[in-house]
């Protein structure tokens, strides 16, 4: 605490160790261990920048501090080269370009947490409760909001991106036919930079209940500061096609969603039919 009072600002490393996590090591709560959030928050209150870095093998909650800290690098349990990627990302030698690969709680009772569960008629980032003309979310929790901390495919780096005009070459297709669907990512950072669009799809309406989204595609783009590129993601039959319930793989016909963005809770919304 005496080096963090002299210094201009702070990287602290937490987590778990790697015996802590795998296979049959767990934990009935994923807060960070016993001491560190306490740590972080005292930390924070000598008013320095705290950065930290996050050494984990699972998804673990991070609500607390996150309030609190400047940013956070999550790490997971990197190999042996990972002492000199982190501090190429921490001085801005190289970019943070990864997206997490799970969605991270805000709290232990909200697991499991996922952003492809089934449609249920009222889930609450799809659905939602109509108030005038709009609809708004529906949490499930009373004590907290029921989107996760940090969402499916989200991650940040040294600049920020903007997607707009998200188009599709047809709205009708015949099973078994592709569509493309295409948006505009801009860099609108002072810095180049490197993104990772995604693109989920929903089928609406099915023989067998389907998720509320599934990614399909992503393409990571490199953008100068101000340079716009247009990314394209091709839907074909491996694309819209699920197992039914005779335990084969087919595409039924019906509506589509498809969006694109840069994490699971992507807003640009474009729809189109299947027809036999």
């Amino acid at each position: 605490m005496l080096q963090a009072r002299r210094a201009d600002f702070v990287v602290f490393l937490a987590g778990e160790a790697h015996s802590r996590s795998g296979e049959n090591n767990n934990v009935a709560v994923v807060d960070l261990p016993a001491g560190q959030t306490e740590m972080i928050e005292a930390l924070c209150d000598l008013g320095k920048p705290v950065v930290l870095v996050v050494f984990a093998g699972r998804a673990l909650n991070l609500t607390k501090v996150a309030r609190r800290v400047n940013a956070i690098l999550y790490a997971w349990h990197p190999g042996s080269m990972g002492a000199h990627a982190l501090a190429d990302i921490l001085f801005g030698d190289s970019e943070p370009g990864g997206r997490l690969p799970v969605s991270l709680p805000r709290h232990t009772g909200q697991i499991p947490v996922h952003y492809n569960f089934k449609s249920t008629g009222k889930s609450f980032d799809v659905v939602g409760k109509k108030v005038g003309k709009e609809y708004q979310e529906v949490e499930r929790y009373q004590d907290q909001p029921s989107s996760p901390l940090y969402p499916f495919g989200y991650g940040l780096g040294y600049t920020t991106y903007t997607y707009a005009d998200i188009h599709i070459d047809r709205t009708e297709v015949h099973s078994g036919y592709p569509v493309t669907v295409s948006a505009a990512v801009t860099n609108n950072g002072l810095r180049p930079g490197s993104e990772v669009a995604q693109c989920y799809v929903q089928d609406c309406v099915a023989s067998v209940t389907r998720p509320v989204r599934e990614l399909k595609s992503f393409q990571r783009v490199s953008l100068r500061p101000g340079e716009t590129t247009r990314v394209k993601f091709t839907l074909g039959l491996d694309e819209l096609s699920f197992y039914g319930l005779d335990g084969k793989y087919k595409i039924e016909p019906g509506l589509f969603k498809a969006w694109v963005g840069p994490d699971c809770h992507a807003s640009l919304e474009v729809e189109f039919r299947v027809v036999p």
